[in-house]
């Protein structure tokens, strides 16, 4: 039979190669190449939910979920383009869609605020967060950027222009929309809504105050480099993190003391570019198959 003439919804054997990992405090996300993002609670091994969405190869951001996994941010492929679709879960409704013409994409962890890059590396270019509910404007710029991440409560922006690979990167702290400082390193993420860790050049890393105060270093041994980085999502959203997890190196780090906490046996073979942490659990890509593996 010539397949192109079938008609009706075409049905899959399995769920193809997956896109994109999030993780929150009691579930994970993962995007699939059919088409769909499974809801998954990794602790009792649940499927929650299943939502039908073309979501694009954008690892780190293709999916992204709130703290207390709530609500879920997904970079999708429509009709009419690419946009950015939230939804609210378990039940999977479309609270809001935001156009996009590709880029970066953050979700504060309340689930309030999304952060937006479109374009490359030369203008245009445009950055903006705003909120998710009413779609306020809160922050823009026109500058070609390279890291968006906000605070836990949607009211701090931290604006990268450069690489974490090379010198000279800067970024500029936002505090409801108005310029606070600007500081010469990488933004990686919101250690609550006072703190930002950095990325300097050629080691790691730095602890920023939100008004632009170096408070501290954590001298990772190694890797001496960390050029993403993922909160491990605390307990409560006011809780300030003590983990950050490197989907590069599928490792956890403390805070505290610099040390790996925790490193997976299982061999990536992605460039560890897929993987998230949800509660008290790692959720990871190893070749064909998505393992959830306790730290």
């Amino acid at each position: 039979m010539d397949g192109a003439s079938l008609a009706g919804q075409p049905r899959y054997f399995g769920y193809g190669a997956p896109q994109a990992v999030a993780g929150s405090t009691v579930s994970a996300a993962i995007a699939t190449a059919t088409g769909r993002i499974l809801i998954l609670n990794p602790a009792t091994h649940a499927l929650e939910s299943t939502i039908d969405a073309q979501v694009l190869s954008y690892p780190s951001y293709g999916v992204l979920l709130s703290n207390n996994g709530t609500v879920l941010s997904a970079v999708e492929n429509t009709a009419s383009g690419s946009a950015v679709t939230v939804y609210a879960l378990p039940a999977g409704t479309v609270t809001a869609t935001f156009p996009t013409a590709g880029g970066y994409t953050a979700l504060s962890a309340s689930g309030t605020v999304l952060g937006l890059i479109s374009g490359g590396s030369t203008p245009p270019c445009s950055a903006t967060a705003q909120t998710i509910a009413t779609a306020q404007l809160l922050w823009s710029s026109s500058v070609c950027g390279t890291s968006l991440q906000l605070s836990p409560d949607g009211t701090g922006v931290a604006f990268t222009q450069g690489s974490p690979f090379a010198a000279g990167a800067v970024t500029e702290i936002y505090s409801n929309g108005t310029l606070v400082t600007t500081i010469p390193s990488f933004a990686l993420a919101w250690l609550g809504d006072g703190e930002l860790l950095t990325s300097p050049y050629a080691k790691c890393c730095d602890i920023y105050s939100s008004g632009g105060m170096l408070l501290g270093t954590v001298p990772l041994q190694s890797p001496t480099t960390l050029p993403s980085a993922q909160v491990v999502p605390p307990a409560t959203l006011t809780a300030v993190p003590t983990l950050i997890y490197s989907d590069l190196y599928n490792s956890i780090y403390s805070l505290s003391s610099s040390a790996v906490t925790w490193t997976s046996g299982s061999q990536i073979t992605n460039d560890g570019t897929l993987g998230a942490v949800s509660g008290s659990n790692v959720v990871f890509q190893v070749q064909n198959l998505i393992l959830a593996e306790p730290y």
